[in-house]
């Protein structure tokens, strides 16, 4: 009689690339990926709030990640993207944040097993929930309620 197999976790997520690294997501937090486009200024912004855009008649901040890492988020290119965000805290005022990446996202399913965790310096930002490597490649797991945080200071 053969042993009963263990079951292994899997989530669906999304790898979104960025200039200087990736995040993990849940894909389930994500609403849309759109094409690029100039946010309108937000006055007195820090410089990882990059502005607003419209998407569905909804006023979306849009955030360089790798700013509020304290990283450049340099020159875009042609295949840059706004990654809508659905946030967590259910605030109705600001339901949507957008993640700038540097191309298309792309989706996959992850197993337990194919994350490791990563001894990165990036361990200690507070928009940084962890650094994991998957299947070899380092991916970070953004803070979502800090990084909604810092945006409500701004946005409202």
């Amino acid at each position: 009689m053969s042993e009963p197999r263990k079951a292994v976790s899997e989530i669906r997520a999304v790898v979104i690339p960025l200039r200087s690294g990736q995040l993990l997501l849940p894909n389930a937090t994500v609403a849309e990926v759109i094409g690029f486009e100039e946010p309108m200024c937000v006055e007195g912004r820090p410089d990882w709030m990059m502005g607003t855009i419209v998407w569905r008649q909804q006023d979306v901040p849009v955030v360089s990640f790798e700013e509020t890492i304290g990283r450049d988020r340099g020159d875009l290119g042609h295949r840059a993207r706004i990654v809508v965000c659905n946030t967590l805290n259910g605030d109705r005022q600001m339901p949507y944040i957008g993640l700038v990446a540097v191309g298309i996202p792309r989706l996959l399913r992850v197993l337990e097993t194919s994350l490791e965790p990563s001894d990165s310096d990036d361990q200690g930002q507070k928009t940084v929930l962890g650094v994991a490597r998957l299947n070899g490649e380092e991916v970070w797991i953004p803070n979502l309620d800090t990084l909604e945080g810092m945006v409500r200071q701004v946005y409202h």
